[in-house]
């Protein structure tokens, strides 16, 4: 990655994902047939939405940035690097045990951003993306 980014700090990261996390929950609220699914379908590609990044992340002035290209992610990196988190949501819905593999799974995304230098995950390492501050 080019030094004259500067990657994005662990609380910053968190609140904005958290933001994302509560419009998937409006939304399986709002549209109760269907809307579970569309909060996955968001959550997966929405890195590549509202130029270029998530609702949460433009709130917070974050952007993903490709790794090998230095420049914005494609929609294909968006479902790489957020798969574990669709993952996780999809886990949330088994009844009973699925909160437990939910937090598992966001657990240990925190514990590695807290052990890389640049705070990636997971997800950052699959479709190896960064986020930055903008």
């Amino acid at each position: 990655m080019n030094e004259k980014y500067k990657s994005a700090k662990i609380f910053s990261r968190i609140v904005a994902k958290t933001i994302d996390l509560l419009i998937v929950i409006i939304i399986t609220r709002l549209i109760p047939s269907g809307g579970f699914y569309v909060g996955i379908l968001y959550i997966l590609i929405s890195d590549n939405l509202f130029d270029q990044r998530s609702i949460g992340k433009k709130l917070l002035g974050l952007k993903v940035l490709s790794r090998k290209e230095n420049k914005s992610i494609s929609i294909k990196d968006s479902i790489f690097r957020n798969m574990t988190i669709a993952i996780a949501i999809f886990f949330k819905a088994i009844p009973l045990f699925g909160w437990i593999f939910f937090l598992l799974i966001i657990f240990v995304e925190l514990l590695i951003m807290l052990g890389n230098h640049r705070h990636m995950r997971i997800g950052d390492e699959l479709a190896n993306t960064e986020v930055i501050e903008t």
